[in-house]
């Protein structure tokens, strides 16, 4: 049996399911889905401010960025390898929310964040912490879903998919 549907139909039928599952991709399973869906729990929240990006929109941001780059300038040839693996990210600041439900984030990001996956903690001299997360690869090459969280910033920003570390290292260098 073969069903017929015509182009108008099929662009329709098209269109929803882009709309019903581009938005559930970033919230299907997989490592960090507990702080994805802390975000989307938290993003209606009073003075929360999210940005988000998925696999589309992040994709189309690196070959933007691709197609600017100066093929002469090693710092942005490597800023660039170090980006390419980056899938989906997202940024929160919740700064401007209530002190209850900046606890409440604060609190429950914590459970979410596992403390084996604390690649660095932080404090400056005002004792402001930041502590970054991810997973190193067995070769040491990529990190995995890097998380930079600093609650007394009110701040969190991650970049879900692979880093690559030999890039990270060539910009620290060209820097």
């Amino acid at each position: 049996m073969c069903l017929m549907i015509d182009k108008p139909l099929m662009k329709k039928v098209f269109i929803v399911l882009l709309t019903v599952l581009i938005p559930l991709s970033g919230f299907a399973g997989g490592r960090n889905s507990r702080v994805s869906n802390l975000v989307y729990e938290f993003s209606q929240a009073d003075g929360v401010n999210v940005v988000q990006m998925g696999s589309i929109a992040t994709s189309v941001m690196k070959r933007i960025i691709s197609s600017s780059v100066d093929r002469n300038d090693p710092e942005e040839l490597a800023l660039l390898e170090a980006i390419k693996g980056v899938k989906r990210f997202t940024v929160i600041e919740y700064g401007d929310c209530d002190e209850n439900t900046r606890n409440r984030l604060v609190r429950r990001l914590g459970r979410a964040l596992p403390d084996e996956d604390v690649l660095m903690d932080i404090k400056d001299s005002g004792q402001q912490s930041m502590r970054l997360y991810g997973v190193v690869s067995d070769d040491g090459k990529t990190l995995k879903d890097f998380v930079l969280h600093s609650p007394e910033g009110s701040a969190l920003i991650c970049l879900f998919g692979t880093i690559s570390l030999d890039g990270v290292s060539k910009f620290i260098e060209e820097r």
